[in-house]
């Protein structure tokens, strides 16, 4: 029985090491196009203590290797345990969030945004594609960004920055320099 639970161990051990990498690289390697809505603050925090707690899981089981029992055993798994369903909770929560955002309208999402709708024209590009153009005096900021990911995920607008936008920042520039 005790051999069973050492490789048992040993086991649980590789998975959750195996496990903590592959979050670890779906943490900071992630790829694919950005939320739709910002994701809350204990999502992100819920997204980093995934890796975490199976990089501590790993090297909790890998230490009990040699003299493991049942009880220290489920100790060390109880906490990547706790992280996943924290992280699963959070991420349905979220779902319903980015649901709603991508079925958003223009107008919509440029009020949730909150952006100064006198930096924005609408138009079309040289195929006749609907644009949204931020123009001068306006900034690529968050509201920026937030509308811009809206773009992204519902596809039925480009997002553009008018090059009048660069050439008033320029200006500002040159005018703020002594």
């Amino acid at each position: 029985m005790t051999s069973l639970l050492r490789a048992l161990t040993a086991i649980a051990s590789l998975a959750l090491f195996f496990g903590a990498l592959f979050a670890f690289y779906v943490l900071f390697l992630g790829y694919g196009l950005p939320p739709c809505a910002e994701p809350g603050q204990l999502h992100e925090f819920a997204r980093i203590l995934v890796p975490a707690s199976l990089a501590v899981g790993a090297i909790w089981t890998g230490l009990l290797v040699s003299r493991a029992n049942v009880r220290s055993l489920l100790g060390a798994l109880a906490l990547p345990a706790f992280a996943l369903a924290f992280y699963a909770i959070m991420a349905a929560g979220d779902a319903q969030a980015q649901q709603q955002c991508k079925a958003e309208t223009l107008e919509q999402a440029a009020a949730r945004c909150r952006i100064d709708l006198s930096v924005y024209r609408r138009g079309r590009d040289e195929y006749g594609n609907p644009i949204y153009a931020l123009v001068a005096p306006g900034e690529t900021d968050q509201a920026w960004d937030c509308l811009n990911r809206w773009a992204m995920h519902n596809r039925s607008i480009s997002m553009t920055v008018d090059p009048s936008v660069v050439q008033h920042r320029e200006q500002a520039g040159k005018q703020a320099k002594p």
